[in-house]
């Protein structure tokens, strides 16, 4: 067992941030391109798609690496003066 204990993604607060910034980003977008929206929320969801894809994908490998180092830790031999 590590002394180092899991923890659970919080999702909520990113997600909502999210969604700010794809309301703002249409705002924007839609002031340089107003006739083609559909194209824009398509560009736009599929870019958001692709970031929470990698964002989970980061976060899966960094949650495996630190839970193997506290493995290694919890197992590693003391040493005691050279």
């Amino acid at each position: 067992m590590s002394r180092y204990p899991a923890r659970a993604p919080s999702r909520s607060s990113s997600a909502a941030g999210g969604v700010a910034a794809v309301d703002r980003a249409l705002m924007i977008l839609s002031a340089f391109r107003p006739g083609d929206k559909e194209l824009t929320l398509a560009a736009l969801a599929e870019r958001t798609r692709l970031a929470q894809e990698l964002h989970d994908t980061l976060e899966q490998s960094l949650t495996g690496i630190a839970l193997q180092l506290g493995e290694h830790l919890d197992t590693a031999p003391i040493m005691v003066g050279s």
